[in-house]
């Protein structure tokens, strides 16, 4: 850490770092360790100016090194006695091995003989084991592979089933009425004004279809592995807005009240697209069973890592058996709205799935005739982060996702 904190002319950084491995080298009286801090220090202090602290360094380097030297000529002439010790000894040892080998050759020939029919014959036993080793793995990994797909297989067609359902049945129905409609005034069998009575209706049925498709889109995809994540700094404030925009007209004709108390530059790390369908799904969802002139509130509570964002209505509420159900992928659960508004049971799953793809939990509190809140968490963006977002704030507005 000192010679980078050096190399980084932190001088006295370097000095720091260095004080502190010196004091470790003079405890554990490790030489080299004084000989490099020393180094260290000497070129910090002469850097700083301070020529007396650095001259004192200097000689503790050129006394250690001095040390150092000496023990490694000792060291060496040591060693070079020592060898030449080890190469008469050796001489000696050889000649006395090759009078010991001259005798024992035939019982080595022998011996090795011998040794190399069992290595052959253990070398077979070996290889045939290894082949059946190898074959018994191949056969529990193609099975388990087996496995495997036959459960994706059972999945995707279990997706299909659930998607080809919901769309003979929530969405055949609104088409084919619409199709009808057009169908008697085309051939003048409703006139004009008579169609236009229906435009509100036609509306209220299009905007639903439209809903459930992407709903149907994006839950085909995640049940198909085909959606992947994508976090970004992503302004939850402005997602909240979008949709309570988006949603205004259905709270509107219910006289339901939607508050937004989410702070400005509540910065989240997430998936921007997905945190817009959970967010849309969850007003949607309160909004359905939110009775007349009810209120639907949404906001978000800053924790030490993460936001954890709320929608919560004074609708209908659920009793604890619909609580377990409605996170269900597998669920077909669904009920009907206060005005009899139908949904397709994907939503809260839906939203469980991207809650869980963009790290985060969700659940759910609720009490029936009271009404319901349904938390989730987000990761919060990170303060190195959110310089960025900064650097590329408009005015006053912020941008929907800012990716890195």
């Amino acid at each position: 850490m000192a010679e980078a904190s050096l190399g980084l002319k932190k001088d006295s950084i370097a000095e720091v770092y260095a004080l502190e491995a010196y004091d470790y080298a003079l405890k554990i009286k490790d030489k080299p360790g004084i000989q490099e801090s020393s180094k260290i220090l000497h070129s910090s202090n002469k850097a700083k100016g301070n020529f007396e602290t650095a001259l004192m360094y200097h000689e503790r380097y050129q006394e250690v090194t001095n040390e150092l030297s000496k023990n490694e000529n000792e060291k060496g002439l040591t060693m070079l006695k020592t060898k030449i010790q080890y190469d008469q000894q050796k001489k000696q040892l050889i000649l006395e091995n090759e009078k010991a080998l001259a005798k024992q050759k035939v019982y080595i020939y022998i011996a090795l003989f011998i040794l190399l029919i069992f290595l052959g014959i253990t070398m077979l036993i070996r290889k045939n084991a290894e082949i059946q080793k190898k074959l018994n793995v191949e056969l529990i990994s193609k099975t388990k592979d087996l496995e495997k797909k036959e459960e994706h297989l059972k999945d995707v067609n279990h997706t299909k089933d659930k998607l080809f359902s919901i769309i003979g049945h929530d969405l055949r129905g609104p088409i084919g009425a619409f199709q009808g409609l057009i169908k008697l005034f085309k051939e003048g069998e409703m006139s004009k004004d008579e169609f236009l009575s229906f435009v509100p209706k036609l509306k209220t049925d299009i905007d639903h279809i439209s809903f459930t498709l992407n709903n149907l889109l994006s839950w085909g995809q995640t049940q198909m592995n085909g959606s992947s994540t994508k976090p970004c700094i992503t302004p939850l404030e402005n997602i909240v807005e979008e949709n309570i925009a988006l949603l205004s007209e259905i709270a509107s004709n219910k006289s339901i009240k939607l508050i937004n108390r989410v702070e400005p530059n509540t910065l989240t790390w997430s998936d921007s697209d997905q945190l817009d369908i959970i967010i849309r799904n969850l007003i949607s969802n309160a909004l359905k069973f939110t009775p007349e002139k009810g209120m639907v509130t949404i906001g978000a509570t800053e924790k030490l890592n993460q936001w954890e964002i709320y929608v919560r209505d004074n609708g209908i509420g659920m009793d604890e058996e619909t609580m377990g159900k409605i996170f269900s992928k597998n669920s077909s659960h669904t009920t009907y709205g206060t005005n009899d508004e139908k949904g397709t049971g994907l939503g809260l799953a839906l939203c469980k799935e991207m809650v869980e793809k963009n790290n985060g939990i969700i659940w759910v509190n609720s009490a029936q005739n009271k009404g319901s809140s349904f938390y989730f968490t987000i990761p919060k963006a990170k303060k190195s982060t959110r310089k960025v977002l900064k650097s590329k704030r408009l005015g006053n507005q912020w941008p929907t996702a800012v990716p890195l």
